[in-house]
């Protein structure tokens, strides 16, 4: 945008001093679920992890345990007002690798937002294929204000013309201009083949 530039934000990746680890969705811990498909890229270790941002809203990064699921630790994403529209992207030290095929992805996310006043916090993956071209998947729109799984398609045209295996390169967040403050908490994405036959119902009792 006209004006504006990127600016490098420090990213921590230590626990704050006196961090108390909050509870697992009381569903996983009754459920007994595991993860599932296992997530290339995790948010666990932000050693390394590079924060940027276009626009003037004060945004953060940082290792933290006030929410867990899979991990016993993840990032924190931390924006509070701006003047501007402000986009940020997230980046590991290096590209990181995805064996074999994907059409489809899942990201855990722990959002907080308000929904009269708050645009939703709009996720995009950027990815890599093996000729150095990028190509964006798009995770959706954050409605959430506890864990929701942010779910993308690959687009037909990019999923033909791209050369597979892929890198994930970054997580770009859009909208982060809010009244006040607001905290968002990733845990993982997770790159798969989605499973595509028609569902079939269960057979009937007799």
């Amino acid at each position: 945008l006209k004006g504006q530039r990127i600016t490098r934000v420090r990213v921590n990746p230590r626990l704050p001093a006196g961090a108390q680890r909050g509870q697992r969705p009381y569903e996983i811990e009754w459920s007994g679920r595991k993860e599932s498909p296992r997530a290339q890229v995790a948010f666990d270790d932000l050693r390394g992890w590079t924060l940027d941002a276009l626009g003037d809203t004060s945004v953060s990064l940082s290792a933290s345990v006030d929410h867990v699921l899979w991990r016993p630790q993840l990032a924190k994403f931390s924006y509070a007002g701006g003047s501007t529209d402000t986009t940020v992207e997230i980046r590991p030290p290096r590209p990181i690798p995805i064996p074999g095929r994907f059409d489809a992805a899942n990201l855990w996310l722990y959002g907080a937002w308000d929904r009269v006043s708050d645009t939703p916090l709009r996720i995009t993956a950027v990815l890599e294929d093996q000729s150095g071209r990028e190509y964006e998947m798009d995770l959706g729109a954050v409605t959430a204000a506890y864990w929701g799984l942010q779910h993308g398609v690959l687009r037909r045209a990019v999923a033909e013309a791209a050369r597979f295996p892929m890198r994930f390169v970054a997580l770009r967040i859009a909208n982060c201009r809010v009244k006040g403050e607001r905290n968002a908490y990733l845990e993982s994405l997770a790159f798969y083949q989605q499973d595509r036959r028609p569902p079939r119902a269960p057979a009937r009792p007799e």
